[in-house]
């Protein structure tokens, strides 16, 4: 609404709220557009008054009158009413005649109401022109227009996805917070007014400029420049492309300028949580988003920011997310995710979606200097669902996915925090390199290697630690289904399986080769071991994971421990030279296989009898694609 018309829509909805009769109606506005409206009166209205005077009666003069007790009246109630309303206050900036002189008729003192919700913004206009525009590229209809695409976007948004709309005394505080009181458009506007005819558009001819804008990849654009050189009115210049290119419609722009603002004082890791993580994170994005930030040389930590940017780019959720763990349970019905984000999402294998698109974050509850942190690990525990959360130089932390609340945490030594308090001495000392969760029955244990080489296992419910092997020099870690055996892969390549309760070493493989096992598991019988080592993958079946359980070792003793003492196994690995094979198709009237490899043979296997038969059909100096059979299967044909 322009001018006059502002107030009686703000009459009208003081009034509307109070009539039942109306409040369906006014319960369905959900925004207001104020166009240079004299919310607090207007100082024309006692030179109006006196032309009224002279030329004849104009009702409703009086009212505009800073004084007047309509102003009054409004200015007190609406604010009691319009809490849930998105408010746009555009005030006018360029003077018009009256009389013989010139004069704003509207200033921003009159046009802006100063409440939390509300949005202002000025325009490159004088009063008449505010609601009048000569062309689709008038900046003031720009502006306009935007803001009416963005609170069109929002209630499209939240009409598939509701969301509690903020009170008007958590937006004063979140506005206090960040500093940020007009719209971004202002800032725009004063480049755009400085700016020579033609310049800037060199960027916009540049292929990576063209690149960047059309990609659908998260990536940084990053333009540097001495002091001075109009790198303000080049920002200005991209926003003004970026809407002129029809791509307003996919648009949010973020243009900050926090140098003089009170965030400019707020700690990082306390901006992080408060803003992003608790709110503009959770945000699904269905489009791309262009941020343009300018004066990142006058931010007084540049790497701090560049940081804080590359975090942002990491958690968004438009963005893939890096998995550090995952596992099934329910019976297999739902497969759990942890990822590289701090989150962990859930699929249901039945349904085939995500439980929650957002999932779960477990650093709400976590110390500040915590919540921007990068886990190095991830571990979960399928039976019990804790999930161990391992970040360098922190103690373990355990936190429970159902009840979402930080179970406990722990310390090397003593286990855990609640129940025996901190006895570290200093930070860093307690970095975890491998971890493993191991249940039976009647135990829950969890085993973790640490970077000074100690391996320590811990009973997660009684929180104490109950079994030490110093320097164990263990990488890799990996528990048994039963729960009754680890693995552990050390610095030079061997492997040793231990009694997960005691860690007494049970069977130990010596490797002559210093290759670190890039994989380690068992089946899920608990019967074999399986280890990967570049291309090759090899199963053990040693007999100590055959040893009776923990009943059984108790009346046998002696018996026992004789014949499940340490068995030590040298193990020579054999480098192959054998080409892969990257073509392969089977025979439908005789037993036979054909493959051809990378060296470029195509052979044959016969594959009736108890050990397949090979011989080589010919060979060419080329790599097969494709090898297969005519349709009676008498001709071989290959794709190079």
């Amino acid at each position: 609404m322009s001018r006059m018309g502002g107030l009686v829509v703000k009459r009208a909805c003081i009034l509307g709220s109070r009539e039942l009769e109306f409040k369906p109606v006014v319960d369905r506005v959900c925004s207001i557009f104020f166009l240079a409206t004299p919310h607090q009166g207007a100082a024309i209205a006692q030179t109006i008054s006196r032309l009224a005077a002279i030329v004849g009666f104009r009702p409703f003069v009086e009212d505009l009158s800073p004084q007047s007790a309509l102003i009054q009246s409004i200015t007190e109630d609406f604010p009691r009413v319009c809490g849930n309303l998105q408010l746009f206050s555009f005030y006018e900036t360029r003077p018009m005649s009256v009389g013989v002189s010139r004069m704003l008729i509207v200033d921003k003192s009159s046009a802006v109401m100063n409440l939390a919700n509300e949005r202002r913004t000025f325009l490159d206009a004088d009063h008449r022109n505010v609601a009048m525009y000569s062309t689709p590229e008038d900046p003031s209809y720009v502006s306009v227009r935007n803001a009416l695409a963005t609170v069109i976007s929002f209630q499209r948004d939240s009409s598939r996805h509701p969301v509690q709309v903020s009170s008007q005394e958590g937006q004063a505080a979140l506005d206090r917070f960040l500093g940020v009181v007009d719209g971004p458009e202002d800032d725009i506007m004063t480049q755009e007014s400085i700016k020579l005819p033609g310049s800037c558009e060199w960027l916009i001819n540049k292929s990576y400029y063209q690149s960047w804008k059309g990609s659908m990849d998260s990536s940084f654009l990053w333009l540097r420049g001495r002091p001075g050189v109009g790198k303000s009115v080049l920002a200005g210049h991209v926003v003004g492309d970026l809407h002129s290119q029809a791509i307003h419609d996919r648009l949010r722009a973020l243009i900050s300028d926090w140098k003089d603002n009170p965030i400019d004082k707020i700690d990082l890791n306390s901006l992080w949580r408060k803003i992003f993580l608790s709110g503009i994170l959770k945000v699904k994005l269905n489009r791309p988003q262009f941020w343009v930030i300018d004066a990142m040389d006058e931010c007084k930590d540049a790497a701090d920011m560049l940081t804080f940017l590359a975090r942002i780019q990491e958690h968004w959720p438009f963005i893939s997310s890096l998995c550090l763990n995952l596992g099934f349970v329910e019976e297999d019905a739902i497969l759990r995710v942890a990822t590289r984000e701090n989150r962990l999402v859930e699929w249901d294998v039945e349904e085939r979606g995500f439980i929650d698109q957002d999932g779960l974050t477990w650093t709400t509850d976590l110390p500040d200097r915590m919540q921007m942190r990068v886990p190095m690990l991830v571990e979960l525990s399928l039976s019990t669902h804790l999930v161990a959360v391992l970040y360098r130089g922190e103690d373990i932390v355990f936190w429970d996915c159902v009840n979402n609340r930080i179970y406990d945490m722990y310390e090397k030594n003593t286990g855990s925090i609640q129940m025996y308090g901190r006895q570290k001495l200093a930070d860093g000392s307690t970095t975890v390199r491998a971890a493993a969760f191991g249940h039976t029955l009647s135990t829950c244990l969890f085993a973790a290697t640490y970077a000074d080489g100690d391996l320590v296992v811990y009973d997660v419910e009684r929180g104490e630690a109950i079994a030490l092997v110093e320097s164990a020099n263990t990488l890799a870690l990996a528990a048994s289904p039963d729960g009754r055996t680890l693995a552990g892969a050390d610095s030079i390549g061997n492997f040793t399986l231990f009694d997960f309760e005691t860690l007494r070493p049970l069977y130990r493989v010596r490797f002559d080769t210093l290759i670190l096992p890039s994989a380690l598991c068992f089946t899920s019988d608990s019967l074999r071991f399986i280890e990967i080592r570049e291309d090759q993958c090899r199963v053990w079946e040693p007999a100590v994971l055959l040893r009776p359980d923990a009943m059984q070792d108790d009346e046998n003793s002696g018996t026992v421990s004789e014949s499940t003492g340490l068995q030590e196994v040298d193990h020579r690995i054999i480098l192959r030279t054998v080409p892969e094979i990257c073509a392969i198709t089977c025979s439908q009237e005789l037993s036979l296989v054909f493959c051809g490899f990378e060296d470029g043979s195509v052979v044959a296997y016969d594959v009736s009898g108890l050990e397949p038969e090979k011989q080589l059909l010919f060979h060419l100096a080329t790599i097969w694609r494709k090898v297969g059979l005519s349709a009676p299967g008498v001709f071989i044909y290959v794709l190079t």
